[in-house]
């Protein structure tokens, strides 16, 4: 949910809701997708289960399905980081804010 404050909050929660249960291991589609969407790069090929639905035609190919956004690039990397960081003042401020609650309550 942070990556969504301090990142593209429409997308990260577009791409949560939408393509985290498409991962293999549940808690990591949740923030690959979160990520995915709030730093506007696509993740797929192998890496992405293939959504079977009842009566419907067999899902395509693996590798062709993926997350909406920007093909993924070593200057991304910068994007996750600067993500990461944000997430963390993010968090720190809170619990600043926490503390200082509690100390004058």
């Amino acid at each position: 949910m942070s990556f969504a404050v301090v990142g593209n909050f429409e997308e990260a929660i577009d791409c949560w809701r939408t393509h985290a249960q498409r991962f293999p291991n549940d808690n990591d589609g949740v923030i690959l997708a979160a990520t995915s969407g709030a730093v506007n790069v696509r993740l797929g090929g192998e890496a992405l289960r293939p959504v079977v639905v009842a009566g419907m035609d067999p899902p395509p190919a693996p590798g062709i399905e993926s997350t909406p956004g920007r093909e993924a690039e070593v200057s991304h990397l910068r994007s996750v980081v600067g993500l990461v960081w944000r997430s963390v003042v993010l968090w720190m401020v809170l619990l600043a804010l926490l503390t200082l609650a509690r100390l004058l309550g």
